[in-house]
């Protein structure tokens, strides 16, 4: 029999002193460590004893990997970025600001969301967001009308929205 989930889900994220483990929705760290690995330990016997069994891992080097690859593209006018099997639980925001991009790669990560300022880069051809976490995607999307391959697959959706059978 499984024990009922009653408490929070811990998160462990980058923080400027090391790793923080927080509870979701709380503003404040529970508790700061010098290592990802002891805030894992930690995150994992604060659920353990709160009787939940979820515990995310925000990995700063990823996110930082992806920004500098984002800056990169900005710079040199990039119509198309890897962001790909980095381990990615949220996607930059500045990737938005890649107007030339033509093909975004962001398979293969741990994404439970997109950011809706993805629909402004309204000359995507092809969007690879398959094998993450995703539940939903943002309507925004719907904004890429020239958005040819779109690729969805492995994710947790229940549905698809209707406005994306407007996409070619």
């Amino acid at each position: 029999m499984s024990k009922p989930q009653n408490g929070k889900n811990q998160h462990v994220v980058p923080h400027p002193d090391g790793w923080a483990v927080k509870s979701e929705g709380a503003g404040r760290a529970t508790r700061v460590t010098e290592t990802q690995r002891e805030a894992m330990e930690i995150a994992r016997e604060i659920a353990k004893n709160q009787g939940s069994d979820e515990i995310r891992r925000i990995a700063k080097r990823a996110y930082y990997v992806a920004r500098e690859r984002i800056r990169k593209a900005k710079q040199e006018g990039a119509t198309e970025i890897y962001l790909s099997g980095l381990g990615l639980a949220e996607v930059p925001i500045e990737l938005g600001q890649l107007e030339n991009l033509t093909h975004l790669h962001l398979h293969e990560n741990r994404l439970a969301l997109v950011p809706g300022e993805l629909g402004q880069l309204t000359n995507l051809k092809r969007l690879s967001l398959y094998k993450n976490e995703l539940e939903d995607v943002p309507q925004e999307l719907s904004q890429l009308t020239n958005l040819e391959h779109f690729y969805l697959h492995e994710n947790q959706l229940a549905k698809v929205p209707q406005e994306f059978s407007k996409l070619k």
